[in-house]
């Protein structure tokens, strides 16, 4: 139980005070931060689309997921062809039997979180992947989050080309050349998709790839992101001296205690003894470009397949993955199986021995439990 508990990086139970105010002391109001503020408007339990207690209904995530006109400003700007480096955590396997030599044998997994995510999700799954796998685990900050560089682009074609140009740099010099698992979840499952679509894809880049519980569809975002957008410019503007502070201003947007703590694990302090917390992902960069999240860079009349193996992960109680884009997947990944765990977006964080059970079995190229049907999908 401890281990399941552990794995919900994504979910904490608590804000993580770093500072705590002396009890004898009420923490200084946020100076912008007025109690009579406009309340924006507080989205329907039925809308949420970040992990929560309740249960959420085919029928609502569908409209949260609405892909009308106004959930996106202007069309999505084009790729700029600047790749960075990129951060990243390695979890090494303590003692695990070799991993299976061979033509084709995989040397690494490489994991892409979701927006608003980091490297810090996957701390322990990355952990429980490479022990059960015998295999070094990367987990990734993607551009423009976590300690990765900041870049004017959330282009899922330059996304693709950071996550090249860290394996080519990174990964293949530590393992003998060898292709890698690449998993992505949510936005880094669109950007796993794009990798594997390049045109320009070396041969030997990757051995299969993981989706999350997302499709290569195209569709503009949900306008509760942008919300969130708003709600940290607010805290940043707010100068909140400590990060209740902050929860507090959130709660006008976010009355879900797991999606704000999630948020809250973008708060910093630069340098690390500033007056206020501030975000470390760059908001002016998501809010021009959060346009580009929504979109995909390739299309089947492109003529742009994967034939490799791939693997796409559906949580049953979200809609990300559905039936209207399940047959443009297979025109996409010829090959690809699809399978369902009992959990919502959040798959890898709801069900994570479930989860690291079906990586184990695809890194090591064994049968999975057969493919659900698309009609019950």
């Amino acid at each position: 139980m401890r281990a399941t508990q552990r794995a919900l990086l994504a979910l904490p139970t608590r804000l993580p005070f770093a500072h705590p105010h002396p009890h004898h002391l009420a923490p200084p109001a946020c100076r912008a931060y007025s109690q009579h503020a406009p309340t924006p408007p507080l989205r329907k339990p039925s809308e949420r689309i970040f992990p929560s207690a309740r249960t959420r209904t085919r029928t609502s995530i569908a409209r949260s997921l609405s892909t009308a006109a106004d959930s996106a400003s202007s069309a999505p700007a084009g790729p700029t062809g600047q790749t960075v480096d990129l951060k990243y955590d390695l979890h090494q396997p303590r003692s695990s039997p070799p991993a299976k030599e061979g033509e084709g044998q995989p040397g690494a997994v490489v994991i892409a979180h979701g927006l608003f995510g980091s490297k810090q999700n996957w701390g322990t799954l990355g952990k429980s992947i490479a022990a059960r796998t015998g295999l070094p685990v990367y987990a990734l900050d993607l551009r423009n989050h976590g300690a990765s560089p900041h870049v004017d682009s959330l282009h899922y074609k330059d996304m693709a080309a950071d996550i090249v140009h860290f394996i080519q740099d990174k990964v293949q010099p530590e393992t003998r050349g060898k292709p890698v698992v690449l998993i992505g979840h949510s936005m880094g499952g669109k950007a796993t998709l794009a990798v594997a679509l390049s045109p320009d894809l070396p041969k030997d880049l990757l051995t299969g790839i993981i989706s999350v519980d997302m499709s290569p569809q195209r569709g503009a975002l949900s306008k509760e992101f942008m919300g969130y957008v708003d709600a940290m410019e607010e805290i940043e503007r707010a100068q909140c001296s400590s990060r209740k502070q902050a929860d507090e201003i959130l709660q006008r947007w976010e009355k879900e205690i797991s999606v704000r703590q999630f948020l809250l694990t973008n708060l910093t302090r630069n340098p690390s003894d500033a007056p206020f917390w501030t975000f470390r992902i760059p908001l002016h960069i998501i809010r021009r470009h959060i346009a580009q999240l929504g979109d995909f860079p390739y299309s089947p009349a492109d003529g742009s397949t994967y034939g490799g193996k791939t693997l796409f992960v559906k949580g049953s109680k979200s809609a990300y993955i559905n039936r209207k884009n399940i047959p443009l997947a297979r025109e996409f990944f010829p090959q690809m199986r699809l399978l369902t765990l009992e959990a919502g977006h959040w798959v890898q964080a709801e069900k994570p021995r479930e989860f690291v059970d079906l990586v184990e079995k695809f890194v090591s190229g064994e049968e999975e439990v057969g493919e659900r049907p698309v009609e019950e999908v």
